[in-house]
């Protein structure tokens, strides 16, 4: 499959699995998801056992929930403006983030759910900021958080009513936003810019 497109909410695609469309090298399955909410169940793999599979999704205003137990290693990224494009886990499965060095990027994307990542999973901010909603449960951040090759003044923003638990160094650029809930700081951080607490940190 090159690419999803969803112009409608109430759609599920199920069964089967889904891939990258390429035969030689690494492929990325492009999906748009703009003003929708939509569902993937379906498994997302890899081409083989030597092309990965990467995902993009994009929107604006929309959620897409991954609940399949997907094994793609190519890595995922969610764009969008201001958080507005919000991709919905029940698992670090759903996004593989639980393979060693899994690539999560969010450029003014949102993560929402409830997930442990494997402690070498690591979170890259665009210029366009990352935001993490805890609504759904608690969110185990083990992996670091580093700024996206080009990336420079994103920045992180924490929303949610659930806690986060922050666990490893990170030195994102950009500053760090608290939206109400909980977010503990179980090390030393080493962002840079500014800090707006209207939660609470620990």
């Amino acid at each position: 499959v090159g690419g999803i497109t969803f112009n409608q909410t109430g759609w599920t695609i199920a069964g089967g699995f889904l891939q990258a469309s390429t035969s030689t090298t690494a492929g990325t399955l492009a999906i748009s998801n703009t003003g929708a909410t939509n569902v993937i169940s379906s498994v997302i793999q890899n081409t083989s056992a030597t092309i990965k599979t990467a995902v993009t999704v994009t929107g604006a205003n929309s959620t897409l929930t991954f609940s399949g137990t997907n094994t793609y290693t190519g890595g995922t990224t969610v764009t969008g403006t201001g958080g507005t494009t919000v991709l919905l886990i029940t698992s670090a499965a759903n996004i593989n983030l639980g393979v060693a060095n899994a690539l999560l990027t969010l450029d003014g994307g949102t993560l929402l759910g409830a997930f442990s990542p494997s402690s070498t999973a690591k979170f890259q901010v665009g210029n366009g900021g990352a935001f993490f909603n805890a609504n759904a449960g608690t969110i185990n951040l083990s992996g670091t958080i580093v700024d996206a090759p080009s990336a420079s003044n994103g920045g992180v923003t924490r929303n949610g009513t659930g806690p986060i638990n922050w666990g490893a160094t990170s030195t994102f650029s950009g500053g760090l936003t608290l939206n109400g809930g909980t977010l503990f700081l179980n090390v030393a951080q080493n962002y840079t810019g500014n800090t707006t607490l209207t939660g609470l940190a620990q």
